[in-house]
C-alpha cells in the first residue's frame, strides 16, 4: 500500500488523578428510551473514547436507539463514568471501546485489570446485557505500541473467551489492515484518529 505523506499533531493524551477525572459528551442526553418509538428491538448503550466520535447511530444499529456516550480518558476514567451513571434505560447490547489514551501510560496488565472492573460494573447493573469489547486498533508508524494494543486485545479477548459469560470481543484488525494483515494508513485522520469517511465503511 502507499504511504500517507501528511501527518498532524498527536491529541494530547488524558493523564489520571485522584480526581473525578472523566468528562462527557452526548447526543442523547436526557433521553428515555420509549420501547414503542422504533421497533421492538432494545437500545444499545456504546460507551468509548473520542475514537468512536465519528461513529453515527443510526448506521452502528439500524432501527435501534444507541446512546452513544464519549468519555475523556481511558480505562479508569471511563469506569468512573459507569458508577456515576444516573441511568433508567434498560440496554440489549453495551459496547465498550477504551484503553487508546492508555496505551503508553499503563502497563497492558493495568489495562486488563481496569477493563476487567468496568465488565464487573457494567455485569452489576445490567445483567441481562449482551456486552462488547470493541479492540483496539492500531496507530500508523508506531511498531512497539502496536505490539502493546496486539497484547491488550488479547488480554481483552481472554477476558471474553475464558472468564465472562456474555461478553464478547470484537476484532477491529479489518478497519486498519488489508487481507494481508499490512497496515492502511489512509485511513488515519493523524497519528491516533481515524478517518471517518473512509473508516465508517468496514465498522
Amino acid at each position: 500500500t502507499s504511504s500517507s505523506t501528511a501527518t498532524r499533531t498527536q491529541p494530547p493524551i488524558s493523564q489520571p488523578n485522584d480526581k473525578l477525572a472523566f468528562t462527557a459528551s452526548s447526543s442523547n442526553q436526557n433521553h428515555v428510551h420509549n420501547p414503542n418509538e422504533r421497533s421492538s428491538k432494545g437500545p444499545v448503550l456504546l460507551l468509548g473514547d473520542s475514537m468512536i466520535r465519528g461513529i453515527q447511530q443510526r448506521k452502528f444499529a439500524p432501527n435501534r436507539y444507541v446512546n452513544k456516550q464519549i468519555i475523556t480518558g481511558g480505562t479508569r476514567e471511563i469506569r468512573q463514568y459507569i458508577n456515576h451513571m444516573q441511568e433508567r434505560n434498560d440496554y440489549d447490547y453495551i459496547v465498550i471501546h477504551s484503553g487508546t489514551n492508555d496505551v503508553g501510560n499503563l502497563t497492558a496488565n493495568k489495562i486488563k485489570i481496569n477493563m476487567e472492573n468496568c465488565l464487573a460494573d457494567l455485569k452489576h447493573r445490567w445483567p441481562k446485557s449482551m456486552i462488547a469489547i470493541s479492540g483496539l486498533t492500531y496507530v500508523p508508524r508506531d511498531i512497539s505500541k502496536n505490539q502493546l494494543i496486539d497484547k491488550i486485545n488479547c488480554h481483552h479477548e481472554r477476558i471474553c473467551t475464558e472468564l465472562l459469560v456474555g461478553v464478547t470481543f470484537i476484532d477491529n484488525k479489518r478497519v486498519t489492515c488489508d487481507n494481508y494483515g499490512n497496515l492502511i494508513e489512509q485511513v488515519f485522520y493523524d497519528d491516533v484518529h481515524l478517518n471517518n469517511k473512509i473508516v465508517t465503511r468496514n465498522l
